[in-house]
């Protein structure tokens, strides 16, 4: 699925590198739940679990982020 959306390095949204907060490990701690659900919509990834827990959004995000090149590397 995250082939169709064909993002590219760095991911980006709205300013911040989505691609570094994941590498450092602070995607949960840097996003309320409806920023993280937000960025979920626009990359059209599915979440895993109830719809009000952060972890819900943040975990398929970063298995999202890791197709992405720099994590390749």
């Amino acid at each position: 699925m995250y082939q169709e959306v064909d993002l590219q390095h760095p991911i980006e949204y709205n300013g911040h590198d989505i691609c570094g907060l994941a590498k450092r490990g602070v995607l949960k701690s840097k996003f309320k739940v409806a920023q993280v659900k937000e960025r979920c919509f626009l990359f059209g990834v599915e979440i895993e679990g109830p719809a009000g827990r952060k972890d819900s959004y943040v975990k398929p995000l970063n298995e999202l982020v890791q197709t992405c090149s720099c994590f390749k590397e």
